[in-house]
């Protein structure tokens, strides 16, 4: 199935826990051989090069950033920066992949972006767990046949006549994404910048542990419902798409909330607490603090 690459749209102090866990890594671990450990790129042949790497240029944000006057005019440099911003996870994938599994299911960025069963959804994801709704997608009906089945947002077509309604960063001609694992075989390239996910910070991008024995016994039912005996597949194997995420800060001065069932209140000031998500059979709980 899919990772899920994020650019995750919650407080930046989770960001900041994360950086100082990290810088702590770093310090106080020990010397590791940074130099001898190549990631999945450099696994196959690609380099940080704009050449193998471009960076996107399309004014897709256009609208974000505003004064009384209206849209800010950005250079080509700036568009290029917001789009790096908003959009690139910088292959952070691998990493909550590998925290899913280690928390045995109990962090799943992959069911926080679904919206299966009547608990949990597009219609009150801001209310749990302050992420803020892309605009031009709808909450689910039923799975995807194009996503394994998942029960992911749809963007509503015509909604944007833009780059022909079409996330552009998800061009995998212009944006190659890295061949490496069963990319390429079971599983699409896709592009570096991963799929929308109608989250804004949070991208799907194609698993390349997702073999061809995990894909005849996948099944979206089995997944939503945790069937035990996905637990049996070896880590990383079982899902097709990981998620990639990156942290942002929120804005906290008062705005007008965006209108419509479903959309995102940007205006409300900053986080009162955070939401923890776990996830037990049959349902998923959430638990405040």
């Amino acid at each position: 199935m899919t990772r899920i690459a994020a650019k995750p749209l919650i407080c930046i102090s989770v960001g900041a826990t994360l950086a100082c866990v990290l810088s702590g890594c770093a310090s106080g671990g020990g010397r590791g051989p940074v130099e001898k450990i190549k990631d999945e790129a450099l696994s196959a042949g690609r380099v940080a090069d704009p050449a193998s790497f471009p960076f996107a240029d399309e004014d897709f944000f256009h609208d974000m950033d505003q004064t009384r006057d209206g849209p800010l005019q950005l250079t080509k440099s700036q568009i290029q920066g917001r789009d790096m911003w908003m959009v690139w996870t910088g292959g952070d994938d691998r990493l909550w992949d590998a925290l899913n599994w280690k928390s045995f299911g109990t962090f799943d960025l992959l069911r926080t972006i679904s919206s299966y069963g009547p608990v949990f959804g597009r219609h009150n994801r801001w209310e749990y767990l302050r992420v803020v709704n892309e605009p031009c997608f709808e909450e689910p009906k039923q799975g995807d046949p194009e996503r394994f089945g998942l029960w992911l947002d749809k963007r509503i077509p015509g909604c944007d006549a833009r780059f022909d309604g079409k996330d552009p960063f998800a061009d995998e001609t212009k944006y190659k994404g890295v061949k490496y694992g069963h990319r390429g075989e079971e599983m699409p390239v896709g592009s570096f910048y991963g799929y929308p996910t109608g989250i804004l910070g949070l991208r799907l991008l194609p698993n390349p542990d997702f073999d061809a024995k995990a894909k005849a016994r996948w099944d979206a039912k089995r997944y939503y419902e945790n069937d035990p005996a996905l637990c049996d597949e070896r880590p990383g194997t079982a899902l097709q798409d990981r998620n990639g995420m990156r942290f942002l800060p929120r804005r906290s001065q008062s705005s007008q909330a965006s209108g419509g069932p479903g959309q995102s209140q940007m205006g409300e000031p900053e986080l009162q607490r955070w939401r923890a998500v776990f996830l037990v059979q049959p349902d998923l709980w959430m638990a405040g603090r």
